[in-house]
């Protein structure tokens, strides 16, 4: 809740050095488990991968199958999501989807769905993302599941606004903020959250925007894995509030893309230089705009976002 990653390792070192003494396989599975979320949240990949082979080991030797499933969904997202690796991404929510399925347990379900809905979002599915998502929700927020909950309503609020559904998208990301003023979690994401909101607001014909405050939270961005998400946010809103804001947007853009490369976000890199070209063609410079929508379809075909190298060449032929 504070946001001090080193702390919070070190309080999870301990609980697992306390667990491993008593043979608490429970808490040995959660620690592990919040320690890969960490890891996740500060980009380090390998890390969250070991933190949950860990729980899942565990699970297989309890013969729990909800306990497999929901591991692995977990570990599924928290490290092929943020690098935008499709194929693995969805195979291995798939297997978790499959296992929970054959458990019953709405827990483990919801996540799995919420995974794999993810899974089918990144690769530009978006049908099939909101259908599964939407279970993923509703069973997460059946069992009260806060954070699961809120990926699955910023994935469907991320979902709507591609089919320009603006004012449903505003209600996904409200309900996040909602979620987690009630539960007093994650105090950065309910701020953070404001971004997309406004960019919603911009998309419906909102112009009064008082623009220094979102300056300020996409500048304060202390969480890694929410960097490049923010200055992106914060370019799109100056780019659809026209061109007085033009020069801006391409300074947030440009702090979007170097955020990504250093974190190791390639599919959300991909997405900002898509971003990029839109900001070139609406300049009127389709060499430039063609450049960089072709950056974006180089490394989207890489991530194996199919369905989005599928739009973005489409654009790029229209130009």
């Amino acid at each position: 809740v504070e946001e001090d990653s080193q702390k919070a390792f070190e309080a999870l070192d301990e609980s697992l050095r306390i667990a491993n003494e008593e043979n608490d396989f429970i808490t040995l599975i959660l620690s592990g488990m919040w320690k890969g979320v960490i890891h996740f949240s500060e980009c380090n990949y390998d890390k969250v991968l070991s933190s949950f082979k860990m729980g899942i080991d565990l699970c297989i030797l309890a013969e729990s199958t909800w306990g497999i499933a929901i591991q692995k969904a977990q570990q599924a997202f928290f490290t092929y999501f943020p690098q935008g690796q499709v194929k693995t991404l969805t195979e291995l929510s798939l297997e978790a989807l499959e296992i929970a399925e054959g458990s019953g347990d709405p827990l483990s379900r919801g996540v799995s769905y919420t995974a794999y809905g993810c899974a089918r979002y990144i690769k530009g599915d978006i049908k099939e993302a909101k259908k599964f998502v939407r279970k993923g929700r509703d069973l997460c927020e059946r069992v009260g599941f806060i954070g699961w909950a809120a990926v699955a309503h910023e994935c469907l609020g991320k979902a709507y606004f591609c089919m320009k559904d603006y004012e449903i998208s505003t209600e996904c990301w409200l309900k996040i903020i909602r979620s987690h003023k009630a539960g007093r979690i994650n105090p950065s994401l309910v701020s953070r959250c404001k971004l997309p909101l406004i960019l919603n607001a911009v998309m419906l014909g909102e112009r009064d925007v008082e623009l220094e405050p979102l300056r300020k939270i996409a500048k304060n961005e202390k969480i890694k894995l929410y960097e490049g998400w923010s200055c992106r946010y914060m370019a799109e809103i100056l780019l659809n509030l026209g061109s007085d804001h033009f020069s801006e947007s391409e300074k947030w853009i440009l702090k979007a893309i170097d955020a990504n490369t250093r974190n190791g976000m390639k599919y959300r890199l991909g997405k900002t230089h898509a971003i990029y070209g839109d900001y070139f063609r609406r300049k009127g410079d389709s060499t430039k705009a063609k450049n960089e929508l072709g950056r974006a379809v180089e490394i989207l075909e890489k991530c194996g976002a199919d369905g989005w190298v599928e739009k973005y060449q489409k654009e790029l032929a229209e130009i």
